[in-house]
């Protein structure tokens, strides 16, 4: 048995935002509640900028924007109101939790995007929406043109998955 350092977690002097970095890659991620994209991003650019400072990467394999949404306290019979297209169940059966993924290719452009909605059993957690949209072609580390892309993906299909009435709750509150 070897031991080793396999990475670092920092937190951001505020305590909003932290970073794990590793050789494989960077995370960087934001504590409720969400700041805004101008605040994440000037952070995380800034830890992006140190992170390749020290370590030098040649290329960047995949760059991903992923947004976890928890809508808390959520039920099975609860789904349908929020998400446009809730998971169907055969008549005279009821839904007690389920797990969905979904990868898609955007047509024409070097993106995709993962879905993951989940539904736990328990209760404890609510309904989770996950959604990872990311690059499929390597790029230059200074080049983070695709990161407005990916917010505008990534944006787009939340719209796209969850109740206008939802939204709206979320936004008011």
């Amino acid at each position: 048995m070897s031991l080793g350092v396999e990475g670092l977690q920092i937190s951001i002097p505020d305590g909003h935002y932290y970073a794990r970095a590793t050789v494989d890659g960077l995370r960087f991620t934001t504590k409720l509640p969400y700041s805004g994209w101008d605040s994440f991003v000037g952070e995380a650019l800034c830890v992006w900028r140190s992170y390749c400072k020290i370590l030098q990467p040649s290329e960047v394999q995949r760059i991903t924007l992923r947004m976890v949404n928890r809508f808390s306290g959520v039920t099975a019979s609860q789904v349908a109101e929020i998400l446009k297209e809730p998971p169907s169940c055969p008549a005279g059966y009821t839904l007690q939790d389920f797990t969905y993924q979904s990868n898609l290719l955007i047509p024409d452009e070097p993106y995709a995007v993962r879905i993951v909605k989940h539904l736990p059993s328990n209760g404890l957690v609510g309904l989770i929406l996950d959604i990872s949209a990311y690059t499929l072609e390597p790029s230059e580390p200074d080049n983070l043109a695709s990161l407005p892309h990916l917010r505008k993906l990534k944006n787009t299909v939340f719209f796209s998955l969850v109740a206008a009435s939802e939204i709206s709750k979320r936004t008011t509150s």
